[in-house]
């Protein structure tokens, strides 16, 4: 087995994930023609890994006044990667201006295909570009 041509390491490790598929939206991510700190970005955003102030108190991190809400809008809710790129009004405001609708009720990769779906073509790199520029306003707000 081990001196077998057909056998690798490789092949061994792989075998377990031959029939895994991640969701579509991290196929969209590697596949864009964007550049890399983009995707990143986006791939730490969809992994939920993002430095929000939820994952800052997760961390154990301390905030002056322990305030984890979000910076951008007073409608006191904890900044999470949800809220700070998908349900604050600055955010939806930003998304309504590409015309991009989400649906939150749903699943959120349900959510990002649908989004793809009824939005432009170049919705995979907009949706990128979109998402940083939302966390430079957030950066410009503290300045």
């Amino acid at each position: 087995m081990w001196g077998n041509s057909t056998y690798s390491s490789s092949k061994f490790y792989n075998f377990p994930y031959k029939h895994v598929s991640p969701p579509a939206p991290f196929l969209w991510i590697w596949q864009s023609k964007c550049c890399n700190k983009l995707r990143v970005f986006t791939w730490l955003l969809l992994m939920d890994r993002l430095n929000t102030r939820n994952i800052l108190k997760r961390k154990k991190h301390k905030l002056e006044g322990n305030n984890y809400n979000c910076s951008l809008c007073n409608h006191n809710v904890e900044e999470t990667a949800l809220h700070l790129f998908f349900t604050c009004p600055f955010s939806q405001a930003c998304w309504q201006h590409l015309g991009v609708q989400w649906n939150l009720v749903i699943d959120f990769f349900r959510m990002l295909l649908q989004a793809k779906e009824f939005s432009n073509p170049f919705f995979h790199g907009s949706f990128c570009h979109q998402c940083l520029a939302n966390l430079e306003a957030k950066k410009q707000h503290f300045k």
